[in-house]
């Protein structure tokens, strides 16, 4: 990620991490991820997207992590965004609810970076003069 980050910089870009989700991490079902943290023996289901922010911190990189807004609102909803109802909910790919959720906060985290950025380069323009 770190190389990936500089390749992205020195070409003027701004290298930009989403993370995804899986399945249980966003079920609607309580019970069902506390029965798998339990068997795991984890205290929740979201060490990765903790660490991948640790991580673009560190480098400087924004990371986008959409599992825990996506978990809230499928447990508030009673909703699932992974699966189909004839390859079975709660399993494979997202669905359109999956799909237009994912869109409504990466519209939202995207435009954020996009204002961040103009505000960096503002910020260099005037320190250039």
């Amino acid at each position: 990620m770190a190389e990936m980050n500089n390749e992205v910089l020195r070409s003027g870009g701004r290298f930009v991490v989403v993370a995804l989700t899986s399945p249980i991490q966003v079920d609607p079902d309580v019970r069902k991820r506390e029965q798998l943290q339990q068997t795991l023996g984890v205290n929740d289901l979201f060490y990765t997207e903790r660490r991948l922010r640790q991580v673009g911190q560190h480098l400087g990189f924004p990371v986008i992590t959409l599992a825990e807004r996506m978990q809230m609102a499928a447990t508030d909803r009673k909703v699932y965004f992974h699966g189909f109802p004839d390859t079975g909910l709660g399993t494979g790919h997202w669905n359109e609810r999956g799909h237009q959720i994912a869109a409504d906060i990466l519209t939202k985290e995207l435009s954020r970076v996009v204002q961040s950025q103009a505000g960096v380069r503002a910020a260099e323009l005037v320190h250039a003069r």
